[in-house]
């Protein structure tokens, strides 16, 4: 079992609170993507987990076990990070076989291991190339295959497929959600991209401002955001914002301001008569019904 739980995390440097008060918990085998803009804390998040930042309060257990200070390597953990950070003078098969080789791991375990994951992710014709010449997406499997190779009971990604063109980063979302799969592994993923957090993650966590401020699946956050910020961050194009007045009718409720006027059921809003609201809507949603043509140009009926 390989759970995570944030129980209060906070991280700050100096002053400057950069993750502040985060409460999470991360089942066995769950993907969970970690989503916001830049600056938000994710990042902050992911090296608290791999323990690359130590924690300023709160409590970080994995599988159960406080991890508060204890060092990576005692973790259980694997990290991809978004630069690879492959070894530029060694051979695919060494960058992958690093760190068997620095626990002393005998050399048939090793072969036998680089065998199992090179086959996993399509690298055996690769093994004796330097990493300069692989392309983008070869060089992202290898740093995926050297994490996959020490069998960690968490896989942390820090926005692994930013540096790969869009026909790339599609394929390795295809390769990385199968790869869960099979391994059967806790997974955190780091993204400030919408399409790999709505594809990959089994629960999103969106964060703004060092806070977290919604948790749910891809479909809850798209469908029923808790707050303007989740509403116009989520969804391309963006959801549109109208501010209008509701007013209470006998068939329903109007929400009207200048020449707009909406017809809404009212279900699940508190709604008063009088009260200014803000109306989203999402250009998916939108529909032509008929079309005016006007101007000189326009055919005769």
């Amino acid at each position: 079992m390989a759970g995570i739980s944030c129980r209060h995390i906070n991280k700050s440097y100096g002053d400057l609170e950069v993750v502040e008060d985060s409460n999470l918990e991360v089942a066995d085998q769950e993907f969970i993507v970690f989503l916001g803009p830049s600056g938000c804390g994710k990042s902050t998040i992911l090296r608290v987990l791999a323990g690359l930042e130590e924690i300023t309060g709160g409590d970080l257990l994995i599988g159960g076990r406080k991890m508060n200070d204890a060092e990576p390597g005692d973790r259980g953990i694997a990290m991809v990070f978004q630069n690879y950070a492959l070894y530029p003078h060694m051979t695919i098969r060494d960058n992958i076989a690093f760190g068997l080789r620095r626990l002393k791991t005998p050399e048939p375990e090793i072969d036998q291991r680089v065998g199992h994951v090179t086959g996993l992710l399509g690298l055996e014709q690769y093994l004796e190339r330097k990493p300069t010449a692989l392309s983008g997406g070869q060089q992202q499997r290898v740093a995926i295959a050297r994490a996959m190779i020490k069998s960690p009971e968490v896989f942390l990604f820090d926005e692994p497929l930013s540096n790969l063109d869009a026909k790339l980063r599609a394929h390795m979302r295809v390769e990385i959600a199968r790869l869960h799969k099979d391994l059967k592994t806790t997974s955190a993923y780091v993204t400030h991209d919408q399409m790999d957090a709505m594809t990959l993650a089994d629960r999103i966590v969106l964060l703004n401002g060092g806070r977290i401020v919604q948790i749910g699946s891809p479909e809850e956050i798209y469908s029923t955001p808790a707050t303007l910020f989740v509403a116009g961050f989520v969804g391309t194009p963006a959801m549109n914002f109208l501010r209008l007045t509701a007013h209470r009718e006998a068939a329903g409720w109007k929400l009207r301001r200048g020449g707009i006027e909406l017809g809404i059921t009212g279900e699940g809003f508190a709604l008063q008569d009088g009260e200014d609201v803000v109306f989203g809507l999402r250009p998916s949603r939108l529909r032509i019904m008929g079309m005016i043509l006007q101007g000189s140009d326009c055919p005769a009926p």
